[in-house]
């Protein structure tokens, strides 16, 4: 299955899995690479928002939480002067692969942390979001971001 980054360990026990960290800094390097050359292009970085599922919410949250500009938003689904970026974090209730309190604690860490976060637990599914699910949420985030 492709990876942003490699996990090792018991995917039964999730509190045991171990990140690569030198994967996962690639990643996000990766990711505000492509940033870099929209703003380069002309965006605004106040129009750019970082999305990402799973694996990718982990490098969303790193990049916003590591970018050089203020962007629009960061999306999680599953530095300081870097507060001011809002991050949206979404989990399925019933996820069979990323226990709920994870979300609520990646939550509950930004927030001690000083950042605004939104966290929502949708009831509706497992693991991976509907397509209809997906549209929605961005679409309405995206309204809000770019209006």
């Amino acid at each position: 299955m492709p990876a942003w980054y490699n996990i090792k360990g018991n995917p039964g026990d999730i509190m045991s899995l171990k990140e690569d960290k030198r994967g996962l800094l690639n990643s996000v390097n990766q990711i505000k690479q492509i940033v870099q050359r929209e703003i380069k292009a002309g965006i605004s970085p106040q129009k750019i928002m970082v999305v990402g599922h799973s694996q990718g919410a982990s490098v969303a949250l790193a990049v916003g939480l590591t970018s050089d500009y203020r962007l629009a938003g960061i999306i999680g689904l599953t530095k300081p002067e870097n507060k001011i970026i809002p991050f949206f974090l979404y989990h399925n209730y019933y996820d069979d692969i990323i226990p709920a309190y994870i979300g609520d604690q990646s939550a509950t860490l930004l927030k001690e942390k000083g950042y605004q976060v939104e966290f929502d637990n949708l009831f509706n599914g497992s693991h991976f979001f509907k397509p209809e699910e997906l549209q929605e949420i961005l679409t309405k985030k995206l309204k809000e971001f770019l209006a």
